[in-house]
């Protein structure tokens, strides 16, 4: 996404009755663009190549550039096996090919989940459940009683340095704990930082 804004006029409708009011609403909307980086950090949807229902018609007479997006439900996507191949239930993110999506990994954000698996060779088009979520990739698993950690993590710098903070810790690292402390029949907190 950008931060571009497009503005145009079309027709106010009654919501009640769906009657035109015989006079036209201006209306301002974002640019959106495709992306063309892994685990990009705003993801609105899919551009859908048939639609069921659309909204804001008004904008294509005001652009020259226009597409639907879905933003919600199953939408044929463009994928690739740039992070590997596809299995049905996987993740799907942004990858470096402008508008094209590949398997999730690591955390950021989805467009949503494969519904068809592909494995290549070079990209394709899978049916994909689009729900745009932050997702803890497979870094964040389990074993069936723990939940596990599965990748290095780093913990990133609290600030920026400059002449009047020279110098910034790591963020922290926090355990909680509980203990009882039978002299005085109560609950003592313990915490430890890493």
């Amino acid at each position: 996404m950008t931060d571009a804004t497009l503005t145009y006029d079309s027709p106010s409708f009654d919501p009640l009755t769906g009657m035109s009011r015989g006079y036209d609403d201006t209306h301002t909307v974002s640019v959106l663009e495709a992306s063309s980086a892994p685990y990009a950090a705003r993801i609105l949807g899919v551009v859908s190549t048939s639609p069921v229902q659309t909204f804001g018609q008004g904008v294509n007479d005001a652009s020259s550039n226009t597409a639907p997006i879905a933003v919600v439900g199953r939408v044929p996507t463009k994928v690739n096996v740039e992070n590997g191949s596809i299995a049905i239930g996987d993740p799907i993110t942004t990858s470096s090919v402008a508008g094209v999506g590949m398997k999730s990994a690591k955390p950021g954000m989805i467009v949503g989940y494969a519904l068809d698996a592909w494995n290549g060779p070079g990209q394709g088009v899978i049916e994909v459940f689009v729900k745009p979520v932050w997702h803890a990739g497979s870094t964040i698993g389990t074993d069936g009683t723990l939940s596990l950690f599965k990748d290095d993590f780093a913990f990133d710098a609290a600030g920026i340095s400059s002449a009047s903070g020279t110098s910034f810790s790591s963020r922290a690292l926090n355990f909680h704990g509980s203990a009882w402390d039978s002299g005085s029949s109560a609950a003592v907190s313990r915490n430890s930082r890493s």
